[in-house]
């Protein structure tokens, strides 16, 4: 199976659909760095099922959706397909028939994942199934993208053992024993939960043995409750009645009272309604008088509060005009105080413009000669600084010097040390004697042949046990179909039986003949047999004769001609005399029957001698032209014909079909006899097996246990072996690398004591030159800092005059401040001044403006007005007192009237509620009555019939009460206990039976586990030595010598760790982390091409695996691939130029619009051809 197409469309950077054919063995995918080449392998590893984002360089599954650029939008879906050629059928399982496989998932924004095999919806498992055991798992060794080559190479023993697992395929196996692991746990816990559920159920049935009783005890008393209750209803419904009828009789006389006290209350509130008109009209009256009255009195009280106003205004502008004439004092003299302050500022400026301008006359004088003196000084301070530069060369050469000899004497040091370590350990190495090993040898030996003859034993058992089982399994599945057909013949045969007697039972016919002792009769229809298929022309032909009953004598019927049957109904009489059978060319419907009684036999020939059975239509016109007549013809439709016409037959009560059920019925009777005996038959045969089985598996176990015991003493043995075979190995080959390192390590401290010597005489020559340079350093430091004293000396006096000119002019520009400052207040003062003598004279005019005398006139006019109203209103309400005191007397009277009103209403009120409770009372007690469909006549007999407290409401009341007590002691009661009873008792023999099948499939799964495990283990050991083998091989290719193995750690082989250890042409290291990147990149490749040589994967994808590697190393790994690519289809990444040319074919990436990938394929052979041409 190989690779022939890759389809994209929308899988990260590659948003169109792209097709990428793979046309040969040898495919290189080649561009510049960021293009998209990798995503390439992630879609071949997305679409195969991987899961983790992570592994596909995301961060969520959704990241491999493109997700848009600056010219195009974000994708809904992605999608990858990978089409394969199965024209050589190494596809194993349902798809196995098809010359072309397509693998294809999609993915939408949404989340919804969707995978296909050609075309067809799957689940993620069913890919996963496709190519389980064939390396391109989700752990595979087949895709090997960036970073992922020095990981295998890295991976701890456990991790690389997956590698181990999934060349040998035996990740079907581990998949297998997962799932049986699964259903075995799985089955067990069903077990767990069918003991709960019958310990449960046991405790379920002692508890129902109780209830039962209990309900017992329950009905009896809720009957007699019931019973007391049903007269308790009676006896109250009975009092309410009589209650109801004394209430109505008091009701109606105190309403005529009522009536007459309505009559005298509406007269006198028609005089307390006169008298309050009057009283509205003399209010009125009043209402208005007080209203003037305080108009009056607003006006006095506004004309007192204007004049007291007036008073106050006045003091109050007199107090304001004489403080605006102080202030107004007061600003002038601030005016006086500022024009003496700005003749003082102007002098004050004058005297400091004069000082400032003889200073800035001294600074530039000073200045001039400052850039000759810096100058000179600056030359100076760059001859130092050179002579100081070529100072510090000569201090770092000489440090260096120092620093190289220090470095080469603790080289030396250690290469001595080196030297005495490696001849202690040399003279410590101890080589093992091979004894221990040719007697380990023997042990095994004889253990080996031990064991054939076990194992031979062991699978002559499991070969009996597994004829065994199949015969077993086949019959159980006998048994079980025999006792499923007998279940279902028996059930047919009930149902139908019960159908039979429940049509003869029911009917108001059954009724008439069970009164005249005739529905133990037999029946006619009970004495006949007729063959399959004519029941029906039998029915319409006999119709009801067929349920007729014999009679001796025809007069016998006289008794039932009172009666008459509500349907019809046939008697019969024997004929006892034969009836000589006519011929004819017809069979009769009477040759159809069987009859053993030769009297019935007559009867019937003389019914049905002239009626011809009719097979089918075939010259029917010619066969009515010989019928006689009182002939005719009946089909098996039950259809009647002769020369006259056709009578339709068709069923008429329910009574129809009772033939054909009767046939049926003895038919089946028959064979479930048949079918009992075979089922029990079956189920012996059965226990036979069962009892032949159990015995072979315990044999099967013991041999098992034996053959495990001595695989075990063998497997100790094969590891000491392996651990001397090892010891020795180690001791040697540590012998040789202790030599080989002692030799280069004499040589190095020769070059190392050579070294040192050179380096002591060149720092001798270093430090004499640094003398000399240290003393013209400081002839040099002298004079320049003689020269920054002369310049630093002119400098800082510059310096000081320039912030003598500085303080100046601030203090010129502070006095300009505050000239500008006093200027601004003198203008403030004087604006104040305008205002405050604007304000003194409003405040005059205001106060020219008051009149008093006209105020207090209208003030005295408003005094004697409020006098006269005040009179006026005093009148008015003398009027009003009289007028309400005859009010209130008439009033009074009405009150009288109406509160003896009141009494009587709530005594009728009263009565009307006791009429309605009374009437309630007995309704209620009556519909209890009604539901309960209590007949009162009939308790009315009985209370004549019970004792005499059966008619005292308190003392059923009492005897109701204890019932409902003793019920309610009772508590909670399961009436339904004897039905649960039963039914829970059949469960548990359910359950018993559930419990034996889930024990015995246990046994089964655990012995299916134990297969798994020793097929496993001996598929992975002979994987193990033959992945060593191809590694072991394909190593010194890569490196051009060297080797290189695989190491189990641990005893057992399904749970050991897998360790790799590799020694490069001339190195002996101890860890394979000690090798260099490049030396772990070849060695991966070695491990993996190993693996492929064991188990070659469809395809294998290599994305730039030699990144690290030199040109020659380059040169050799692309001179495998080469090779190998004969059997197995490589799709490599690289940037390589060696690389690329052992291709076949290039596909170029490419992204000319940012963020979108494309492709160009190239042939390389057709490339070459066509240069050529």
């Amino acid at each position: 199976m190989r690779l022939t197409h890759i389809k994209l469309s929308g899988f990260k950077s590659f948003v169109e659909t792209i097709d990428i054919a793979i046309p040969s063995n040898l495919v290189g995918i080649v561009g510049p760095n960021g293009c998209g080449k990798s995503n390439i392998i992630d879609a071949v590893r997305w679409v195969l099922g991987e899961s983790k984002a992570s592994e596909l360089r995301g961060e969520s599954m959704q990241d491999v959706i493109f997700n848009g650029s600056t010219n195009r939008k974000p994708a809904g879906r992605c999608s990858v397909e990978l089409v394969f050629d199965n024209s050589e059928g190494r596809l194993q399982g349902q798809w196995s028939s098809y010359t072309e496989i397509s693998i294809k998932r999609v993915l939408t924004r949404e989340g919804s994942s969707s995978y296909y095999i050609n075309n067809q919806s799957v689940r993620r498992k069913d890919v996963y199934d496709v190519f389980l055991g064939t390396g391109l798992g989700s752990r595979g060794y087949a895709i090997i993208g960036q970073g992922m080559i020095n990981r295998i190479i890295e991976a701890k023993p456990e991790e690389m053992r997956v590698y181990l697992e999934e060349v040998a395929g035996v990740s079907r196996y581990k998949e297998r024993r997962r799932e049986t692991e699964n259903r075995l746990s799985d089955t067990q816990e069903n077990l767990q939960r069918v003991n709960d559920i019958e310990s449960e159920l046991d405790k379920q049935i002692e508890k129902l043995n109780v209830q039962s009783e209990e309900a017992s005890k329950y009905n009896t008393l809720v009957s007699e409750a019931q019973k007391m209750e049903h007269v308790f209803w009676y006896l109250k419904e009975a009092s309410a009645l009589k209650d109801q009828i004394s209430i109505k009789e008091k009701l109606a006389s105190n309403t005529t009272e009522l009536e007459k006290l309505i009559a005298e209350l509406k007269t006198a509130e028609l005089e307390v309604e006169n008298k309050r008109q009057a009283y509205q009209s003399v209010s009125d009256s009043m209402r208005d008088a007080q209203a003037g009255f305080y108009e009056t009195n607003n006006s006095v009280t506004k004309l007192e509060s204007e004049s007291k106003h007036l008073s106050d205004a006045k003091t109050r502008l007199n107090e304001q005009n004489k403080q605006l004439s102080e202030k107004l004092l007061q600003w002038n003299d601030q005016i006086r105080f500022l024009d003496e302050e700005l003749s003082k500022n102007d002098v004050d400026i004058a005297s400091k413009k004069n000082f400032l301008n003889d200073l800035k006359t001294q600074e530039i004088e000073l200045s001039k000669g400052l850039p000759e003196l810096e100058s000179i000084a600056h030359q100076s301070s760059r001859q130092k600084d050179e002579r100081r530069s070529e100072i510090g060369k000569l201090e770092q050469a000489i440090a260096l010097l120092r620093q190289k000899v220090q470095d080469y004497e603790r080289n030396k040091s250690r290469l001595s040390s080196k030297m005495e370590s490696l001849n202690k350990e040399k003279s410590s190495i101890d080589i093992p004697k091979t004894d221990g090993t040719e007697m380990l040898v023997k042990q095994m030996t004889s253990l080996t042949d031990k064991q054939a003859v076990l194992e031979e034993e062991f699978f002559k058992i499991e070969e009996s046990l597994g004829v065994t089982s199949k015969a077993l399994n086949k019959a159980r599945e006998i048994a079980d179909e025999d006792l499923k057909n007998y279940s279902q013949s028996n059930a047919k045969l009930t149902a139908l039986q019960n159908l039979q007697n429940e049509i003869q039972s029911k009917g108001a016919l059954e009724a008439w003949l069970k009164k005249h002792d005739l529905s133990s009769s037999k029946r006619l229809w009970q004495q006949v047999h007729i063959e399959p298929g004519w029941e029906v022309a039998l029915e319409s032909v006999l119709r009801e004769r067929l349920m007729g009953v014999e009679i001796q004598n025809v007069l016998d019927i006289k008794e039932f001609l009172s009666s008459k049957p509500p349907a019809r109904f046939s008697f019969f009489k024997k004929i006892t005399q034969f009836i000589e059978p006519q011929s004819s060319d017809f069979n009769s419907l009477f040759s159809k029957l069987k009859v053993h009684d030769q009297d019935l036999k007559n009867s019937l020939h003389k019914w049905l001698g002239g009626i011809f059975v009719l097979e089918n239509l075939e010259g029917l016109d010619a066969k009515i032209q010989t019928l006689k007549a009182g002939e005719c013809f009946v089909s098996k439709e039950g259809h009647i014909i002769d020369e006259t016409g056709v009578l339709l037959y068709a069923p008429e009560n329910e009574q129809a079909g009772i033939l054909a059920r009767q046939q049926e019925i003895e038919n089946l009777e028959k064979l479930t006899k048949a079918q009992k005996l075979q089922s029990n038959e079956s189920n012996e045969k059965l226990n036979n097996l069962i009892s032949e089985s159990n015995r072979l598996q315990q044999q099967l176990e013991t041999s098992r246990v034996n053959l495990s015991n001595i695989t075990k003493q063998i497997h100790n043995l094969e590891i000491e072996q392996n651990r001397q075979k090892s010891k020795l190995e180690q001791a040697l080959v540590l012998s040789e690398r202790l030599d080989k390192d002692l030799a280069e390590t004499k040589t190095q401290l020769n070059e190392v004591e050579k070294a040192i010597v050179g380096f002591e005489e060149d720092l001798h020559t270093e430090e004499a030159n640094l003398k000399v340079y240290k003393d013209k350093f400081r002839e040099l430091q002298n004079e320049s800092a003689q020269k920054y004293d002369n310049y630093n000396a002119l400098l800082n006096k510059v310096q000081s005059i320039r912030a003598d000119i500085r303080e100046a002019k601030l203090l010129f520009e502070s006095l300009g401040s505050r000239k500008s400052e006093l200027e601004r207040n003198k203008g403030i003062a004087t604006k104040q001044i305008e205002t405050l003598t604007l304000e003194q004279e409003r405040l005059n005019n205001d106060l020219l403006g008051f009149d008093e005398a006209a105020c207090n006139t209208a003030l005295q006019e408003a005094l004697n007005l409020r006098e006269a109203k005040s009179q006026a209103l005093n009148d008015i309400k003398i009027s009003l007192d009289n007028v309400a005191f005859e009010l209130k007397k008439i009033d009074e009277n009405r009150l009288t009237i109406s509160h003896n009103i009141d009494p009587l209403r709530d005594a009728i009120t009263k009565l009307q509620l006791d009429e309605q409770a009374a009437r309630i009372q007995a309704e209620q007690y009556s519909e209890k009555l009604d539901e309960a469909q209590i007949s009162r006549a009939h308790i009315k007999d009985e209370l004549v019939e019970l004792p005499s407290e059966w008619s005292k409401v308190t003392w059923l009341q009492s005897q109701i009460a204890n019932r409902h007590r003793q019920v309610e002691a009772m508590g909670a009661v399961n009436l339904a206990a004897l039905e649960e009873l039963e039914q829970a008792n059949e469960r548990k023999l359910f359950l018993v039976k559930q419990i034996d099948d889930l024990e015995e499939a246990i046994a089964t799964l655990e012995d299916a586990i134990y297969k798994i495990d020793k097929e496993t283990s001996e598929l992975l050991s002979n994987t193990f030595n033959e992945a060593n083998k191809h590694f072991a091989d394909m190593f010194p290719k890569l490196f051009g010598g060297g080797e290189a193995k695989l190491r189990l750690i641990g005893d057992e082989i399904l749970s050991s760790g897998v360790e790799v250890m590799a020694h490069p042409p001339g190195k002996r290291n101890t860890s394979i982390h000690l090798l260099s990147g490049g030396e772990k990149a070849l060695t991966a490749i070695a491990l993996v091409f190993a693996l492929f040589k064991l188990n070659p994967a469809p395809f294998c994808l290599l994305d730039e695996v030699d990144a690290p590697l030199d040109d020659a190393n380059t040169e050799r790994y692309a001179k495998l691939v080469s090779e190998m690519s004969k059997d197995i289809q490589f799709i490599f990444i690289s940037h390589n130029k060696i690389a690329m040319q052992m291709a076949h074919q290039l596909i170029g990436v490419t992204q000319q619009e940012q963020g979108v990938s494309r492709i160009v394929a190239v042939d390389i052979e057709s490339a070459v051809k066509l240069v050529d041409s």
